[in-house]
């Protein structure tokens, strides 16, 4: 009689075997990530109240205080509440303009590699402006325009930065349109949508996952800048607007800034660490 545990413990242990075989890198960015994630979800929880309140004494270096294990910053605002709380707006905005920015690419590369001609040209034309112009730079114009809001700010990350995923997806869609089972489903009558997202898209996703984890750390490095230069939501805190808000203090208290730049480098290192893990992935996929 076979028991459950039985069937059970096998599929565990392919599992663990599974994660064993990942790349080294996609796995410690993930830790990275998770750990990241689970902390801007538990932020309310981990410190509850505003964390624009002004909580003690300012200049509370780290260590002086145990209430503020990693001290206060100019107006006597808990820098570890800000670090908490601003993980949420950066990991929001970083993952909010990605996905903005992969589906307007993959829409715009999918069109301009698969039908060709003058949809192509014109697509391309589009692509090429929005690649030239400094992206930092026209997102600063588009959200002074809008307004800083989260939603402009995302609004503004994900518009300039989907260029990269097009010519991506063009480049693909035009070796994949070529192929045999392509001309054949195009034969049997399949029409332009239903080749495009049932042979096309699919193959394509894989290199349109490894951009995505390069457009989030370009995403959060990018809403960082703004904040710095005060083109954040002044509704939210982020890590981007601690450093702005420190950077007087940078040469007598630089405790105020690094920590919050810490912060930064090590969530743009971790997205780093699994877009090279994933690469390394589809190349041994591709070698097999």
């Amino acid at each position: 009689m076979t028991l459950i545990s039985d069937i059970a413990a096998p599929r565990t242990l392919l599992r663990l075997d599974t994660l064993r075989r990942l790349p080294f890198a996609l796995r410690s960015g993930l830790v990275i990530l998770t750990a990241e994630v689970v902390i801007a979800v538990l932020a309310n929880w981990l410190y509850p109240g505003d964390p624009f309140d002004l909580a003690g004494a300012p200049f509370l270096a780290p260590g002086d205080d145990p209430q503020f294990p990693l001290g206060t910053d100019i107006l006597g605002r808990d820098i570890a509440a800000g670090l908490v709380h601003g993980a949420r707006i950066s990991l929001i905005v970083g993952f909010s303009a990605t996905a903005l920015a992969v589906t307007v690419g993959t829409t715009v590369g999918l069109l301009s590699g698969y039908l060709g001609g003058w949809v192509d040209h014109v697509l391309m034309r589009v692509t090429e402006l929005f690649q030239v112009i400094p992206h930092f730079l026209l997102a600063i114009i588009l959200v002074a325009i809008l307004g800083a809001r989260i939603e402009f700010i995302v609004l503004a990350i994900g518009l300039t930065s989907w260029s990269m995923v097009a010519r991506l997806v063009r480049a693909e869609t035009l070796a994949l349109r070529e192929l045999d089972y392509v001309r054949i489903c195009v034969a049997m009558g399949g029409g332009p949508v239903r080749v495009m997202l049932t042979h096309i898209l699919p193959n394509v996703l894989p290199p349109i996952i490894v951009a995505a984890s390069i457009l989030t750390a370009l995403a959060v490095l990018t809403e960082a800048g703004l904040a710095f230069f005060g083109l954040s939501d002044s509704n939210h805190i982020s890590w981007g607007g601690m450093i702005g808000a420190s950077r007087d203090a940078l040469l007598t208290a630089p405790y105020m800034t690094l920590i919050p730049g810490l912060a930064i480098v090590v969530t743009v290192m971790a997205l780093s660490l699994i877009g090279d893990g994933l690469t390394a992935l589809l190349r041994r996929g591709d070698g097999a």
